[in-house]
């Protein structure tokens, strides 16, 4: 049979997959409700046997063994070893990242010479400047992820099979790699960030190393190769289940062994790293769940304060810290609150080149064109041109496409309620879910003030964005409100304005002080780029909207944006079906496949007949030849197809987001898409580099 196109649903699929996969281990396990404490403090166990026995309490007996002895630990030991102060931060390699100046681990990076590093399968690859040759190659572990500290000379690299997490410090020498040093610990990564010359990694132990690590150390969390001491694990009042999180810092230089380490009971999910503070939480899935909130400074890993929300977050953009206060943004309710969306309204009401939907929510981007055929000549990647008309290419070459401009026709100002207390408790159902928790962040981390609950009945946050004084929220269920936060009051935050528009934006990326740009995927599935208008925020409005193309990692993985200049460069993957020239017509086909379909009814009802009705004893070497007939049709009729990568450019300004795109002739996923100094660097499956046409120039597997 041929090969079926990708689902148009793939982008929505990726961005819920990716805001509940993390739980799913931990939530399997079923924990009693409790109460949660006031502040949520934490102390340390007196000794290994109770940490021990509160693993097993924990997994309610399952996983923890009785007959193992322990070693105490001394004062002054690896879990609390002295660490350097940081330097100042320096590059990322052109990451997108959360916190300026805080790398995030990437699938590339780029040399301030011009050079490539790029991890993928089992290798990590050096690409020449120019994109047309490998210089170097590593081998990895599988799915080798990096950060590049070019000022020191350095790769970062990082691996996870799920049960073990492997840290490598890799020199980098004009001519490509050089020594290596290696750590590992027994455990899943949940992420790593660079600042300057130090690194901090955060790894989980679900609970399935107390029992299959083996040995003497099988009871204590991460099979014993964690370097704190089981009686120096830190844990809180709330139920966690057996999960410990394990947060190590890592110095440039030295021997490749942890400068500074904490661990702590509950499966650490979203972590925040500033120059000051290194930020953990752990979700508590109780009756009404609750996420435990714990701040480490950065140098030294001490404990330093910890608190809680009820709720649970999104993703690593819901905590910010900023002048003072850490903000949260949370959904209440079980993990269901960050469920699966709700299928988009199909009849639309176009007036006045906006769609309304059906649902009297409000306005939206124009319907996106499914086959526009308009081409124009290649352009320079640096300066990409615009056209008056919606345009794209079905062959290599080089197009643009500027979105339809739309004026919302209605807007929601929501006006600001009291503000509740801080220990209100979760909406019941049928209420707003949603809400920004400030928090001080002066010894435990206290609850100051929050927003009141917004979104409207069943929606969830999708999308968040802090910016400074300001915040930026998408909650969804089958509409795309749109949210301005104002911060500036951390005893009192409000809800500004509000905005009502179908699909959601999955990720927010401020572009100034007066416009956002939201991508995420539209009313037809594709994604879709929207330039927001904040400058009132009491009246938030699309100023504009792009179609990128039908799929683009975008939509849920902010490293796949890239900043050039003035311009954000995106990559976009799109199917292309590609018929036999020597077929009959389309017609033609559908005509023979409709005869040979009841020619396989009839032979298969006689050859069943023949086998006196025993599925078993039908001869299917009689229906073998009619099998062969439909599947050279159907290959005829749907052709061959496959991916290919397509470069897709935005120029926002104050009014309108102004897009080329660029369908390449790499057939190969586009995760990521890199600027060269005349054409461009696509990383898939492949490595391919292209011309500033598209055009294929060279593959680099």
């Amino acid at each position: 049979m041929t090969q079926p196109r990708p689902s148009r649903a793939s982008v929505l699929g990726r961005i819920v997959a990716l805001a509940t996969g993390l739980t799913v281990v931990a939530g399997a396990i079923a924990l009693s409700s409790s109460t949660p404490a006031a502040a949520a403090g934490l102390t340390t166990f007196t000794s290994c046997e109770e940490l021990q026995t509160h693993l097993r309490d924990a997994a309610g007996g399952w996983g923890v063994r009785d007959d193992v002895a322990f070693e105490e630990s001394s004062a002054g030991g690896a879990g609390q070893a002295a660490a350097a102060p940081l330097a100042a931060a320096d590059g990322t390699g052109g990451t997108n990242v959360q916190v300026e100046g805080v790398d995030e681990l990437d699938v590339v990076d780029v040399l301030a010479d011009g050079r490539t590093v790029v991890a993928r399968g089992t290798e990590v690859l050096m690409l020449s400047a120019d994109g047309r040759a490998v210089l170097d190659r590593l081998a990895s572990d599988w799915d080798p992820q990096l950060s590049v500290d070019d000022e020191r000379g350095l790769l970062w690299i990082v691996t996870s099979d799920g049960m073990r997490t492997a840290l490598r410090r890799v020199a980098l020498t004009g001519d490509g790699f050089g020594d290596a040093a290696t750590w590992s610990v027994a455990g899943r990564l949940v992420t790593l960030r660079r600042s300057g010359d130090r690194v901090h990694l955060v790894a989980v132990d679900d609970g399935y190393q107390h029992a299959e690590a083996g040995g003497g150390d099988a009871a204590v969390p991460f099979g014993g190769t964690s370097p704190v001491p089981c009686d120096e694990v830190l844990h809180t009042t709330l139920p966690t289940g057996p999960a410990t999180t394990l947060v190590a810092a890592f110095a440039a230089t030295g021997p490749l062994e942890p400068t500074a380490a904490t661990e702590i009971v509950g499966t650490g999910e979203q972590v925040l790293v500033t120059d000051r503070s290194v930020y953990v939480t752990t979700p508590s899935w109780a009756d009404d769940p609750v996420t435990g909130l714990h701040r480490f400074d950065v140098e030294t890993l001490a404990h330093t304060g910890s608190g809680e929300v009820p709720g649970m977050l999104l993703n690593q953009f819901s905590l910010d810290e900023h002048d003072g206060h850490l903000r949260v943004a949370v959904t209440h309710g079980g993990r269901g609150g960050v469920g699966i969306p709700l299928p988009m309204p199909v009849d639309v009401i176009v007036e006045d080149g906006a769609v309304d939907a059906v649902a009297g929510r409000a306005a939206a981007a124009a319907p996106l064109q499914e086959d526009p055929t308009d081409t124009v000549e290649p352009t320079d990647p640096g300066e990409p041109t615009t056209t008056e008309a919606p345009t794209t290419t079905v062959q290599p070459t080089t197009s643009t496409q500027p979105p339809a401009t739309t004026e919302p026709t209605t807007t929601t100002e929501v006006a600001p309620e009291p503000l509740p207390a801080p220990d209100v408790p979760p909406a019941p159902d049928g209420e707003a879910l949603n809400e920004v928790v400030v928090l001080d962040t002066e010894g435990d981390l206290d609850v100051v003030g929050r927003t009141p609950r917004f979104g409207h009945p069943g929606e969830t946050i999708h999308g968040i964005r802090f910016a400074g004084d300001v915040a930026y929220a998408v909650t969804f269920l089958t509409t795309d409100p749109f949210y301005v936060l104002d911060l500036r009051d951390a005893t009192a935050p409000q809800v500004l304005g509000e905005l009502e528009i179908p699909g959601f934006s999955a990720y927010l990326h401020p572009i100034s002080d007066t416009t956002v740009i939201g991508f995420g995927p539209g009313p037809q599935g594709d994604v879709l780029a929207r330039l927001f208008d904040v400058s009132d925020p009491t009246a938030p409005r699309v100023l504009d909207t792009a179609a990128v193309g039908e799929d683009s990692p975008v939509a849920y993985d902010h490293h796949a944006l890239r900043t050039v200049g003035d311009r954000l460069l995106v990559p976009v993957t799109r199917w292309v079906t590609e018929r036999d020239p020597s077929c009959a017509s389309a017609a033609e086909l559908e005509a023979a496949l409709q005869e040979r379909y009841e020619a396989y009814a009839d032979a298969e009802a006689a050859a069943l007949e023949a086998a006196d009705g025993d599925w078993s004893e039908v001869d299917r070497a009689a229906l073998a030849a009619v099998e062969d007939e439909i599947r050279d049709l159907e290959r005829c009729l749907y052709g061959d197809g496959h991916e290919q990568a397509r470069i897709a450019t935005l120029r926002p300004t104050a009014t309108s987001l102004q897009l080329t795109t660029i369908d390449t002739a790499a057939t190969t996923r586009a995760d990521r898409v890199l600027p060269l100094d005349d054409g461009y660097l696509i990383v898939g499956e492949r490595i391919v580099r292209v011309g500033p046409d598209g055009a294929v120039q060279a593959e680099l597997d």
